[in-house]
This record gives C-alpha cells, structure tokens and sequence, in this order.
C-alpha cells in the first residue's frame, strides 16, 4: 500500500538502519511493519550508489576529490602610512588655571578633570577646555 521500502531511521543515532518490508494496512498503530535490516547488505547498497552517483559523491563513497587549492596568496596589502598627528600646543604654552600654577594643562590631562572642571577657573580669557590640548583646546 505504499509503506514498502520507506526508512527505520535512527534520530539519536543518525543512521539508516531498516526499510519497510510489509505489513499490515498502512501505518498502522495496531499492526506494526515488519523491517528488513540492511547492515549486512550496506557494502552492496554502497557500491551501487557510489558507482553510479555523480559529484560530489555521499561522504560515505569516501574517494572524493579534494577541493581545488586556493592559489597563491595575494600579496600583502602595504600599510599606509600613518598620518602624522595634529600638532596642538597650548594656548597661551604655560596657561594654569585661576588657582594658580598648580593647575596647569598637565594637571587638567590628568583623570576626568577637563570634564570635570574643564569649563571653570578661566585665566587669561581661557578655560582649559579652551586653553589645554588636553582637553580639546
């Protein structure tokens, strides 16, 4: 009825390991098929199928091709050469902040401290935000 030849495959396994031979109605609860196992006929099964399958063959034939070399490497790719960085000096060179020359661009270059206090202290007509390379100036 329809059933004949279908696989008894096993999932946990991944392997082909009966076909229907008959039975009873099709797939039937009541009446469970009756399974012809094939190990003992796998070398037959391989050698018709590997002889007659074209490329690439199943993994299992276990003669196919390698796959084709990928050639010469490219050449390496030149690295450009890095800019050279902007050049920033300080404005005015020795600016330190309203409280005195303690907190000068270096101190602001330090931590969090041109987010911080970056905006306050002006000095010369200059924050260090404004002033400090340091911080953007």
């Amino acid at each position: 009825q329809g059933d004949s030849g279908g696989p008894l495959f096993d999932s946990d396994n991944d392997a082909l390991v009966g076909v229907t031979s008959w039975g009873y109605g099709c797939a039937d609860a009541d009446y469970p098929g009756v399974y012809a196992r094939i190990s003992d006929q796998f070398p037959w099964i391989k050698e018709v199928i590997c002889s007659s399958h074209g490329s690439p063959k199943p993994s299992f034939c276990g003669d196919n091709p390698p796959p084709p070399s990928p050639g010469p490497p490219a050449p390496p790719t030149p690295t450009p050469p890095s800019p050279s960085p902007p050049s920033c000096v300080n404005d005015p060179i020795d600016w330190n902040d309203s409280d005195g020359a303690f907190y000068n661009c270096d101190w602001y270059g330090e931590g969090d401290n041109c987010a911080t206090y970056g905006d306050e202290f002006e000095n010369d007509g200059k924050t260090a935000n404004k002033a400090c390379c340091a911080c953007g100036g």
